[in-house]
């Protein structure tokens, strides 16, 4: 019975000093991969630094022809396939994006006309090619957020080589268009109850005159009815105007 008990402990001490070298085992050779790893890493950097002096080891052939627009990377050294070097495009068919308020890009149509202007040189006729479905929030200069949608033109001539690329431009895009209209400056109309009304200048008194409106651009606004062609009326009128009061044009 004592031989037993005593080959029992000696079995029981065995398998723990076997444990205890099987983990020390394991830790020896993730030890040893990551040796081999930094190994790598310095033959790497070593082989990079023997090449700077001398051929480039690839050449790489942009897949489009154009001009260097941006370089992504500037610094030598080892990069992944895949990393983007430069940015290459061809500034001859340049496109012009514009991000309209939604409102805006709601009464925009594919095919209208426009211009282009505040780029530094003369305006150059566009057309609408795309008018994405999704909106974006931007944040104005006032601090207030807004939907915007981009819209996508097109030169109607080719691109003068002082404009390039991400210029910024003003856009101007038709939505309506109308021809024998007869327009006042928006600031002239007011409301007088339940109408539109304007002051007319007739023999030095003003004359409300009630009107109905058209289409606005916030800067003219169309007349379809109550005025005449070439009547003089007054803009931005005071509340201290009213019918028949005595006035002189300035």
């Amino acid at each position: 019975m004592r031989s037993c008990a005593s080959l029992s402990r000696w079995i029981g001490l065995t398998s723990d000093a076997h444990a205890r070298r099987r983990r020390a085992l394991e830790a020896a050779r993730a030890a040893s991969g990551e040796a081999g790893a930094q190994l790598a890493r310095a033959l790497a950097t070593l082989t990079t630094s023997e090449r700077r002096g001398s051929a480039p080891a690839a050449i790489v052939i942009s897949p489009v022809p154009g001009r260097i627009l941006r370089v992504v990377r500037e610094s030598a050294g080892p990069v992944a396939a895949g990393t983007p070097l430069v940015e290459v495009g061809d500034v001859s068919r340049l496109e012009v994006v514009a991000d309209l308020l939604s409102s805006d890009a709601a009464r925009v149509r594919v095919g209208a006309t426009g211009r282009v202007t505040g780029w530094g040189g003369k305006p150059l006729a566009v057309r609408v090619r795309t008018i994405e479905p999704a909106a974006f929030t931007k944040v104005s200069a006032l601090g207030l957020e807004e939907q915007r949608v981009h819209v996508v033109l097109d030169l109607a001539e080719q691109p003068p080589p002082e404009l390039g690329h991400d210029y910024r431009v003003d856009v101007t895009v038709v939505v309506r268009e109308d021809k024998d209209v007869l327009r006042v400056p928006a600031t002239a109309l007011f409301r007088d109850r339940d109408r539109w009304a304007l002051f007319k200048l007739e023999g030095g008194r003003a004359r409300l005159v009630p009107v109905e409106i058209g289409a606005s651009d916030g800067e003219w606004t169309a007349v379809t009815n109550g005025l005449v062609e070439d009547a003089t009326v007054i803009t931005q009128p005071a509340d201290s105007i009213v019918d028949g009061a005595r006035v002189a044009p300035r």
